[in-house]
């Protein structure tokens, strides 16, 4: 049996037994001066028993297909489909186009690694972050100085995808790296450890409130990830409750963006034409010549009176 395959399946080991004489077939490819690391289960751990430090994580190439998790692992990351893609970028346009007239431009992140002091990092589908902390939240990190979120953004955005509600194991039998201890993440999944029915969303959901991001949309629904369905969850009391759900034809707001009401239908195929020609701040109205346009003006101000009555309705 291969050794790694022995270590994997031994139950409730903490330590990875690593053979005196490597096989370079057992090693992943990583650069030169990178402690040496063996590939385990789609993960990949150095082969001392050490984990990965964020330090080392960051001297990886940038297009490495892996993240650090949370036991001092890199993950390999399953590639997204299409529709997740058009999901993902229909929302980052819209979202974009509101920033442009909020004077923040950079706001929307497409897969932004987050890395929050006293945790490891993230990355989501999309995230936004508001302009007054966005010239603190992005600094250098590492040695080549490339520029990351160090704080937890406003907003982050999940595109549901089946990878996402796998189950997954919290706690010691999934190391692969000696100390017990050296995890900071550990005190928040505590209480998860014995949750036999965990997916990898929930966990995310519990990172993100442990960090203290203050708006969570997740887009889509288990029984049917690519269902046009927006759940809103928001942080209250440093506890992220879900506020509503959302299905196409249903507009909803956010404190986050004001004068802006969203329909889930936009996220699966593109906000209508005259969306682009609204402006949002500091108020709702249209910058379109009725007597040169008139089907888009007539258009435009329909989608005016309709997301005003949104944004009338009680706060969701």
């Amino acid at each position: 049996m291969h050794p790694t395959d022995e270590a994997t399946l031994n139950q409730g080991l903490v330590e990875l037994e690593i053979p005196e004489v490597f096989n370079e077939d057992w090693l992943a490819v990583l650069p030169e001066d990178f402690p040496k690391c063996l590939v385990v289960s789609g993960r990949i751990a150095r082969a001392d028993g050490e984990p990965i430090t964020i330090e080392q994580y960051l001297e990886l190439p940038e297009d490495f297909p892996a993240l650090l998790n949370e036991y001092g692992e890199l993950e390999m990351s399953p590639a997204s489909d299409n529709v997740h893609n058009n999901r993902r970028n229909a929302l980052f346009r819209l979202l974009s186009f509101y920033c442009e007239q909020c004077d923040n431009p950079n706001g929307a992140r497409i897969e932004e690694e987050i890395f929050v002091p006293g945790f490891r990092s993230y990355r989501p589908d999309l995230t936004y972050f508001s302009r007054e902390r966005l010239q603190t939240a992005i600094q250098p990190l590492g040695k080549r100085g490339q520029r990351y979120a160090v704080e937890a953004p406003d907003l982050v955005v999940e595109i549901l995808s089946y990878s996402n509600l796998e189950k997954v194991v919290v706690g010691d039998e999934k190391k692969l790296w000696k100390q017990k201890d050296l995890s900071e993440w550990a005190p928040i999944f505590k209480e998860l450890i014995k949750d036999k029915n965990l997916t990898k969303i929930d966990l995310h959901l519990k990172l993100y409130e442990a960090t203290q991001v203050k708006e969570v949309w997740i887009v889509g629904e288990a029984n049917n990830v690519y269902c046009p369905k927006l759940t809103v969850y928001r942080l209250a009391s440093g506890k992220l409750n879900k506020i509503a759900e959302f299905m196409a034809g249903e507009l909803f707001s956010s404190p986050l963006f004001p004068n802006l009401a969203i329909d889930p239908q936009w996220i699966e195929s593109g906000a209508p034409k005259e969306f682009y020609r609204l402006s949002f701040i500091p108020k709702l109205d249209h910058d379109i010549d009725a007597n040169k346009s008139p089907e888009l003006a007539a258009q435009a101000k329909q989608l005016i009176r309709r997301i005003q009555q949104a944004l009338t309705l009680p706060s969701q």
